[in-house]
C-alpha cells in the first residue's frame, strides 16, 4: 500500500499514515506528498518570503481554509497538521515541493524532522515551480523531473519491501 496526495490531499495522506500508525495497523510501504499542506497554523516564514511568487495561496487564505476544515478543532493536532507528529509514525516518504510555494518551509521542516527521526525521506524541491506543478505544468522539464523522482522513489520502496519480505 502506498499513500499519496497533493496539496490538502497530501496533508490528509500524511494524516492517514499517522492514523494507521496510531491504530497499530500494518504500515503503508511508502508515502508520496506533492505540495503538502502540513501545518494548518500557517506560521512558516515562507508564507511571507514566497507571498509574491505563490499564485495559489497566502497565509490569509490558508488560515481561512484551515478554519473551515477544523471547525474549532486545534490546528496543531498532528492528525490535521502532520508536521507536529512524531517522525516514527511515517513510512519511507517522498516530499515534492515547488520553490515558489508558501508551503516550502513546512515541507522542508517535515522532511528534516523525518530524517532526524531516522526515517528514509527524500525531499525534491523544484526551484522555479509553483503549487502542484507536476499536474498544472505537466509539459515542463520540472514536471518530468518530478515524475522521474516519484518513479525512482517507488521502485526503491518496492525493492526495499521485496528485500524485507525475503528476510
Amino acid at each position: 500500500v502506498i499513500i499519496a496526495g497533493d496539496s490538502a490531499g497530501a496533508g490528509l495522506a500524511a494524516g492517514l499514515a499517522l492514523a494507521v500508525h496510531r491504530a497499530k495497523a500494518p504500515a503503508p510501504q511508502a508515502l508520496v506528498l506533492i505540495s503538502p499542506m502540513l501545518d494548518l497554523r500557517a506560521e512558516d516564514e515562507t508564507y511571507d518570503s514566497r507571498a509574491e511568487t505563490d499564485r495559489f495561496f497566502s497565509r490569509t487564505n490558508m488560515l481561512d481554509c484551515a478554519q473551515m476544515y477544523l471547525q474549532g478543532h486545534a490546528a496543531d493536532d498532528p492528525l490535521a497538521s502532520p508536521l507536529h507528529a512524531d517522525a516514527a509514525a511515517f513510512p519511507r516518504t517522498l516530499v515534492l515541493i515547488g520553490g515558489k510555494e508558501v508551503l516550502l518551509g513546512e515541507a522542508i521542516r517535515f522532511a528534516d524532522k523525518l530524517a532526524r527521526g531516522g526515517k528514509t525521506v527524500t525531499l525534491h524541491v523544484a526551484e522555479n515551480s509553483g503549487h502542484v506543478w507536476p499536474m498544472l505544468e505537466a509539459r515542463t522539464d520540472a514536471a518530468r523531473d518530478a515524475l522521474q523522482a516519484m518513479d525512482a522513489f517507488l521502485k526503491a520502496a518496492r525493492n526495499a519491501s521485496d528485500g524485507a519480505a525475503g528476510q
